[in-house]
């Protein structure tokens, strides 16, 4: 039988086809090229049908996929996966190539500034600030709390209204203000949006191990019920076509993006489920717990994916870029507090997360000792006991020796 069942695969095609339809409203330009466009160049060949017979062709592929039974996929695995062609590539690191390629790098390095010289240096050092000052100058204002829904950008659709509003919410914490596109869609665009701007500096340095856990922990409800982030993983998947936390909208494990001040949960769903997916929501923002493995393991990843980051020079190089106008825009002094794209700066969460990774090896290595060490105690105690059966087996010899001699002496009188 399929590992995964029959059913999971029927579940895995209903969520591409509505993946595929959902693409037909958001992502118009790219069904058009990528479906439209060629029957309308090869329809005049004969070659296709009418206009939009290819977007009907996958569609009906899909739903005789729908109907085609284990034994079906069994043989297409068999097919491609256990009998198809594989080609195996080995790759061998070179342990002298990094060394050649720093100490080249140094040598051109060297010899650029050589070229340039004291006055030249100078000048590519006024240039940087001020590309920098104008990167600063262009930048788009992301300080809002509360960004505008990027579907307002999107094409309008046939039979498309839109209606926008504002609400101001009272609460007790502050005044919330929710602001909505409503439009006709047959599917739920849902953005979350929480201000950070005032948590303090010493707690945003963990954004980025709190967005990486947000959608991956278990839920501790207060009646003591449980619920493992492996059954709500799962059953956010079935419920939604995506889900996903980010600092800003869209942004990157060590880089908020616009609306950088805000904690975003961006997620698409049907209508029907939209009432699930924001339960799942809910019970995960107030009952999310992350357990001790899944923090250590999240913090193992993370590392690795900074460790990456540094290596890629795109990135590294955006780093630096962004801490050079932050600096000069004057947002690094004491007297500013430090923004997110600082405190999730790559450079920092290396280190803070490295820190982390050593804290847990060294309770592995101090668990590993505390049982080494209760290993010795008992070999100690069972090593003592014997000792002391061999000290009392010895006794007993004695005194049988002594009362032997003894009766001999009685039978000699």
């Amino acid at each position: 039988s399929l590992p995964v069942g029959i059913d999971a695969v029927k579940t895995t095609i209903r969520r591409f086809r509505i993946a595929f339809l959902e693409g037909m409203e958001s992502s118009v330009h790219h069904m058009v090229t990528e479906s439209l466009i060629p029957d309308l160049v090869y329809s005049h060949l004969g070659h296709t049908g009418p206009i939009g017979s290819l977007i009907f062709q996958e569609l009906s592929i899909l739903d005789q996929l729908l109907e085609k039974d284990e034994a079906f996929w069994k043989g297409m695995i068999q097919e491609y996966l256990v009998n198809g062609l594989r080609v195996e590539i080995s790759m061998i690191p070179d342990p002298h190539l990094a060394k050649q390629q720093t100490e080249a790098e140094h040598k051109d390095l060297a010899a650029r500034k050589k070229k340039l010289g004291e006055t030249g240096l100078k000048e590519l050092e006024n240039q940087a600030a001020l590309v920098a000052k104008e990167i600063e100058a262009s930048r788009v204002d992301g300080s809002e709390p509360y960004p505008e829904i990027f579907s307002s950008s999107k094409v309008p659709r046939i039979f498309y209204k839109r209606q926008l509003y504002h609400q101001r919410i009272a609460s007790s914490r502050g005044d919330l203000y929710l602001h909505a596109i409503q439009m006709d869609t047959e599917f739920v665009h849902g953005l979350l949006c929480f201000d950070t701007r005032g948590i303090s500096e010493d707690l945003r340095v963990y954004l980025s191990l709190f967005t990486e856990l947000m959608l991956t922990c278990d839920i501790v409800y207060p009646n003591g019920q449980k619920k493992l982030y492996q059954d709500f993983v799962n059953e956010l998947a079935e419920n939604s076509l995506f889900c996903v936390a980010s600092m800003g909208i869209s942004g990157g494990l060590f880089y908020p993006e616009s609306s950088k001040d805000s904690f975003t949960i961006q997620f698409l769903c049907e209508p029907d489920k939209l009432l699930k997916v924001t339960s799942l929501l809910r019970d995960i923002m107030f009952y999310g717990q992350a357990s001790t493995e899944r923090l250590e393991s999240t913090s193992k990843n993370l590392y690795g994916e900074a460790i990456e980051e540094l290596r890629d020079g795109t990135e590294l190089t955006d780093a630096i870029g962004m801490f050079l106008c932050e600096m000069i825009s004057g947002k690094c002094s004491k007297s500013h507090t430090l923004t997110n794209n600082m405190t999730m700066s790559v450079f920092r969460q290396a280190l803070l997360l490295k820190s982390i990774t050593s804290y847990f090896e060294n309770q592995e290595m101090a668990e590993e000792d505390d049982e080494h060490s209760q290993d010795d105690m008992e070999d100690d105690e069972d090593e003592g006991s014997i000792s002391d059966c061999e000290q009392m087996e010895g006794e007993n010899n004695e005194n049988g020796d002594k009362d032997e001699d003894e009766d001999e002496d009685e039978k000699e009188m």
